[in-house]
């Protein structure tokens, strides 16, 4: 009888991540806006494809601009260089995780599940890879550089998040 109980429980359970697994895919379908939490175009899921097709490597400029940004000095750059190594080698780690064309193709829900699996496996080697070599970067920064590299991000300027009042602590009039 328990076994009988169990049998249907887990069957519930498989149920309800496949009914969720279609909503997700049903909701990354409807548009721009259809992703996780009405993403626009250029993230989350987008952002991998343009990676996965990107012509050049993307690493070398992330590294750069925390370069630039940072002001990475002469006691800093062994860190540096580590930190640059192990950027591309995580991008060569997610690129690994790229869909095929037959994986594209399989939108069933075992096959959609088995291409999020083998994204976000290549997305955690990456971090893996990468983080390391970022914490040891970090520990070497001073209080100023930490707060660029704080605010060194898409649209992002000193002083304040995506140049929206809420994140400067402005007041809307």
């Amino acid at each position: 009888m328990a076994t009988k109980r169990a049998k249907w429980i887990l069957g519930g359970v498989a149920a309800i991540a496949a009914a969720g697994a279609l909503t997700a895919a049903y909701a990354q379908e409807r548009g721009p806006h259809g992703g996780m939490m009405g993403m626009g175009p250029g993230m989350g899921r987008m952002m991998g494809e343009r990676l996965c097709t990107a012509k050049e490597p993307v690493a070398p400029r992330i590294a750069d601009r925390i370069e630039s940004t940072v002001r990475i000095t002469d006691a800093q750059k062994g860190e540096f260089e580590n930190l640059r190594k192990a950027l591309a080698d995580g991008e060569a780690k997610l690129k690994a995780g790229c869909p095929t064309d037959a994986e594209r193709a399989d939108r069933t829900p075992p096959g959609r599940l088995a291409l999020a699996e083998k994204g976000m496996a290549a997305g955690l080697d990456a971090i893996r890879t990468v983080r390391p070599a970022a914490d040891a970067l970090y520990a070497k920064l001073d209080d100023k550089q930490r707060d660029r590299l704080r605010w060194m991000g898409p649209g992002r300027r000193e002083g304040g998040g995506h140049g929206h009042w809420w994140n400067r602590g402005e007041r809307a009039n």
